[in-house]
């Protein structure tokens, strides 16, 4: 064999490993396109699926949800018609024992989602928060809003008349109370009554205890009568054995209870009829019940002083805690929306967290599928010229 014959052979083989190499990269790359095609159109069949038919619950999907190469879901997502409709509906049963028994029976109804207390909280302010007039809302959005905005309106009423019936059957206590503080002392009241004009009381009472609900007040002026009638009945049995002194003694004890009796039932119908304006206090901040009531209770202390004092006006020190109370309550609303909105922005973290490990693991994948294909593609490679290099030895061999 001459050497033009050998370059000539040992060039067709070079070719031919070099068409081999190219078909099967080609076919390896026509795979891999394939199966990117597959996973897609997958991922497209289920999408329209759900839009096609939104009513059907996610826990009759296959276990093994085929890997999505376009497009990421978001956290949240998955509430279909029919369980939101429970979700409602369960809302409006059961809100009085909290979210976190409502999530833990919702659960028990769909199994297919673990949903916390939290979640399902914001779900149903999502929903009755919703727009009805925005014309991005389709329909079936639009109904479920409307369902919330509904549940919505009858928790606020039921709380509002829980509310309202504890005001009612506290004053109710306090009618029955004076009123049996009143027969109980009716007998010591008339047989003082000739002895001092009590036409006018004395503004220094409501001054000293300012600084305490009028309940306590009342609480208070109570046991002071008690008090006093107690030692006025000691008083009384030793009053024909004492001196003169002491019965003047015994007629000032006995003038200071008919002062405070006079004052305790002057200021009971102040105080109704403070409780009576504050009707429309109820619900003006349901996220701080406790500050709502102790502004209640100054609002009416506010009134109460302005109907019994001289000049008709609160003092300083009434109107400094005052609006220290409504700033305290404006300080409580602020963090609780800073903390929900804390709350907002570590989920957004924790979804693109998500997104980024999904992105990571996709790439990886191809990643390894590139590199086990350039394996092999150089295994293809160094058999194909150890065998054309065995065809040429034996050729020469054999010349």
């Amino acid at each position: 064999m001459s050497q033009r014959e050998f370059e000539r052979k040992m060039e067709e083989h070079i070719e031919e490993m070099r068409v081999t190499q190219t078909i099967a990269y080609f076919s390896r790359t026509v795979e891999l396109c394939f199966s990117d095609c597959v996973h897609a159109f997958r991922s497209k069949k289920l999408d329209d699926k759900e839009a096609s038919n939104p009513g059907t619950e996610e826990a009759a999907l296959p276990a093994v949800a085929p890997h999505r190469a376009t497009g990421y879901a978001r956290r949240g997502d998955g509430f279909s018609v029919g369980e939101t409709e429970g979700l409602l509906q369960l809302v409006r049963d059961r809100w009085q024992e909290g979210w976190d028994v409502i999530a833990q029976v919702h659960n028990q109804q769909y199994p297919g989602h673990n949903r916390t207390g939290p979640s399902l909280k914001r779900k149903f302010g999502k929903l009755y928060r919703a727009r009805l007039d925005d014309p991005n809302t389709t329909h079936k959005v639009a109904r479920l809003a409307s369902l919330a905005k509904d549940v919505r309106e009858e928790m606020r009423g039921r709380a509002r008349t829980i509310s309202s019936n504890r005001a009612v059957d506290a004053d109710t206590l306090d009618e029955q109370h004076s009123f049996a503080e009143k027969e109980t002392h009716e007998p010591d009241v008339e047989e003082h009554e000739h002895r001092e004009d009590v036409s006018e009381t004395e503004p220094q009472v409501l001054e000293t205890t300012h600084h305490r609900p009028l309940t306590e007040q009342i609480v208070s002026l109570d046991r002071d009568i008690r008090q006093s009638l107690a030692i006025e009945r000691e008083i009384h049995q030793s009053m024909d054995q004492g001196s003169p002194l002491e019965r003047e003694t015994h007629q000032s004890q006995e003038q200071s209870v008919v002062l405070e009796r006079q004052s305790l039932d002057e200021t009971a119908p102040l105080e109704q009829e403070a409780r009576g304006r504050d009707t429309e206090w109820e619900a003006t901040d349901t996220r701080s019940p406790l500050a709502a009531v102790r502004l209640r209770a100054l609002r009416s202390r506010i009134e109460l002083a302005r109907d019994v004092s001289s000049n008709g006006a609160p003092d300083d020190e009434l109107l400094r805690t005052v609006l220290l109370l409504l700033m305290d309550a404006q300080h409580q609303r602020d963090l609780e929306r800073e903390e929900e909105r804390e709350q907002r922005r570590k989920e957004e973290i924790r979804r693109r967290e998500e997104e980024r490990e999904e992105r990571r693991r996709h790439e990886q994948e191809r990643a390894e599928d590139r590199r086990r294909h350039e394996q092999y593609m150089q295994m293809m490679t160094t058999m194909l010229a150890k065998i054309a290099g065995s065809r040429l030895h034996g050729r020469d061999d054999e010349i």
